[in-house]
């Protein structure tokens, strides 16, 4: 079996962050709520914050639209490999944007159980699933890197380049967008 595909959403699968776009439409629409959402944040910690937003824009029907990388996307079903996302941004949340846009590829995310699921805590979730170079990985953020020293492969959306060499460090560099 080929190794999956793992890719980050945030800022590789799509250009923009979704708890940024939340929070700015949430300040717009519902002030009171955004105030309390920030709150949440400062007394229960990002999770909780990011699982707020998305309670507050499934009660609202607040769905972006967001700027996906077209290339990538491309190049990931190209790849012929199992994929999956896995991002910092709320699961169900994900998986519901990803869907309306017709992809349908698993998702694991920041739940409530998982904490906020990026850098070491989704790193050691994926060598859990799939054993240490068991997988390739997409990312785009220096959170990405310890996730970079757990893959085969990295797949880098790095538009200056410091990245790139940041990544080769932890694995074989793969692609680069």
């Amino acid at each position: 079996m080929l190794a999956p595909l793992v890719l980050d959403f945030d800022g590789t699968l799509q250009h923009d962050d979704l708890s940024k776009l939340a929070l700015k439409w949430l300040w717009r629409t519902a002030p009171l709520q955004a105030g309390m959402v920030v709150l949440q944040g400062v007394f229960w910690g990002k999770p909780a914050a990011k699982l707020a937003l998305e309670d507050a824009a499934f009660r609202q029907n607040f769905m972006p639209k967001l700027r996906w990388n077209r290339p990538l996307i491309q190049a990931a079903k190209a790849s012929k490999q199992p994929i999956l996302v896995a991002t910092g941004s709320p699961e169900r949340w994900v998986a519901a944007l990803l869907a309306e846009a017709g992809i349908h590829w698993p998702v694991l995310g920041t739940t409530a159980q998982s904490g906020n699921f990026i850098s070491k805590t989704k790193a050691k979730a994926l060598v859990a699933k799939y054993g240490h170079g068991g997988f390739d990985y997409a990312g785009n953020s220096r959170a990405d890197l310890a996730v970079w020293q757990a893959c085969r492969y990295a797949w880098v959306v790095d538009s200056k380049g410091k990245l790139t060499k940041r990544a080769a460090k932890r694995a074989a560099v793969k692609k680069v967008f």
